[in-house]
């Protein structure tokens, strides 16, 4: 791992920690309206109180917390070198914190990484292939944030984005109708607009929710209540 100073003098610079924030929310309302038809892969994002989880089919997986101290995420790549299980070299998983405060670090090992836990030489431990945090306005990270995507944070690739372009890749991702895509930028809009108050959802966008099928519409509820928007 590289020391943090990396991140200033690498070509490729860090995201904004608010990106990452809207980013969560608008991933989490398109894919609650996707699974509305789609429910066997809900768990593809979910949330628990301040913890944003993520996986895909591929072996990956991570969780993103976002407190009052900071923000904190930590991902998994079944697939990268830097996996003990398949490396078997020895696991040293401060190395991924390299420069990160005593606070965040304390809140890392609180949440984030509560979610990765794995069995490691007989012992229930989290394994990490990449970690990044917030640093002012910006994410940081131990080493260059090309590394960071590499080795697990791809599955945050789209909510990184600038909002309109992210929004344009969700609506091709799940192959969204105009009318969903529609929602999905009204939902996102009124969220940022209001962030502490509830959104209440008119019976005419519940059925757009619903419109390319309503099995998973419970899973959509329950995503959509975890940042405060109500299905009826």
């Amino acid at each position: 791992m590289q020391g943090q100073r990396d991140m200033n003098s690498s070509r490729e610079p860090f995201p904004q920690r608010m990106r990452l924030w809207q980013g969560a929310l608008l991933g989490t309302i398109a894919h609650a309206i996707w699974i509305s038809a789609h429910p066997l892969l809900a768990a593809e994002q979910s949330w628990d109180g301040p913890n944003y989880n993520l996986q895909d089919s591929m072996g990956s997986r991570g969780t993103i917390t976002f407190a009052e101290e900071g923000t904190v995420g930590v991902f998994f790549d079944a697939h990268s070198p830097r996996s003990p299980f398949l490396s078997g070299t020895d696991y040293d998983l401060r190395s991924f914190f390299t420069g990160m405060s005593d606070e965040l670090f304390s809140l890392v090992q609180q949440e984030a990484l509560q979610y990765v836990l794995d069995d490691y030489r007989g012992a229930l431990v989290p394994i990490i292939t990449a970690a990044l945090w917030s640093a002012e306005e910006c994410l940081a990270a131990a080493e260059p944030w090309r590394e960071v995507v590499t080795h697990g944070a791809h599955l945050v690739r789209i909510q990184v984005m600038e909002p309109d372009a992210a929004m344009v890749e969700w609506q091709q991702e799940y192959e969204m109708p105009s009318s969903q895509a529609t929602l999905m930028r009204s939902l996102f809009h009124r969220r940022i607009a209001i962030p502490s108050s509830p959104i209440t959802l008119a019976d005419s966008e519940r059925d757009i929710v619903t419109s390319e099928g309503d099995e998973g519409l419970d899973q959509s509820r329950e995503l959509l209540a975890a940042i405060g928007i109500n299905v009826p």
